[in-house]
């Protein structure tokens, strides 16, 4: 019976007992070093070509904005790693409290495991995959906006608008969840429930609702394949999308491989 207001802060507070008691013991590790003797030595632009030849030269732009704001101390780059956690926790919530309304208990445990269950076992490299985290926020954020322009169809454009924006921040991050951008028409099928029942009418919606996100992604899988090009060998080469472009059978059979 906590008030709706009060449920981020449970969730922070969780956040905070699971992974937040250790940060003043925390340092930097492993591939952290290299963002941060990069900035160090180079500012920058020693950022934006590390990226380059990492093939992901956007996430330059999110990291220097980082550096300018916690310097090189670790404590600062732990705390806002967890509160990055902490926000895509919380859109993670509003998400589903848009598509379940009716079942407030199951979407705040639902969104407490999500928050606690330890499928990011790396949260202690801070300054490597505290982008990760902010990519995965943008990600659930663009996924909000995009259920609220259908169930809002009044401010159907104005909400349309940020959540392609939203995506974009995401995948030009990085590209890790570049593959949920494929759930989108299962959670607009989700979303349109109340207003179209009719399975047939529904379906039609959801992927009419899914055209401009498609387009957007298309426009990004065009200049990945076939405008840039990584100065050396891609070891972030999308393998999976590029096998189902190839040929989509072998690419299914490789993603069923994957998930068993």
């Amino acid at each position: 019976h906590f008030p709706e207001w009060s449920i981020p802060l449970a969730f922070l507070a969780a956040l905070v007992l699971a992974f937040g008691l250790l940060i003043p013991t925390l340092g930097f590790y492993q591939d952290d070093w290299l963002f941060i003797y990069n900035h160090y030595a180079l500012g920058p632009q020693g950022i934006w070509e590390f990226m380059y030849y990492d093939g992901t030269p956007f996430a330059s732009y999110l990291n220097n904005l980082q550096f300018a704001l916690l310097g090189y101390a670790p404590l600062p780059w732990h705390i806002a790693s967890l509160l990055s956690r902490w926000l895509t926790v919380v859109i993670f919530w509003l998400i589903l409290r848009l598509l379940w309304p009716a079942h407030p208990r199951q979407t705040f445990f639902s969104a407490l495991v999500f928050a606690l269950h330890p499928f990011f076992t790396l949260q202690p490299m801070a300054v490597t995959f505290s982008q990760a985290w902010v990519a995965y926020f943008f990600m659930g954020l663009s996924l909000y906006w995009m259920i609220l322009s259908v169930q809002r169809p009044e401010r159907y454009w104005f909400y349309t608008v940020l959540a392609i924006l939203a995506g974009a921040v995401n995948i030009l991050s990085g590209e890790y969840f570049a593959g949920l951008e494929f759930a989108r028409p299962v959670i607009l099928w989700l979303a349109l429930a109340a207003q179209f029942p009719n399975p047939r009418e529904r379906l039609s919606r959801s992927v009419r609702y899914w055209i401009p996100y498609l387009l957007a992604l298309g426009v990004y899988i065009y200049w990945r394949f076939f405008v840039y090009e990584v100065p050396i060998e891609n070891r972030n080469q999308p393998v999976l999308v590029e096998t189902l472009l190839r040929n989509p059978l072998e690419g299914l059979g490789l993603i069923l491989v994957n998930l068993l």
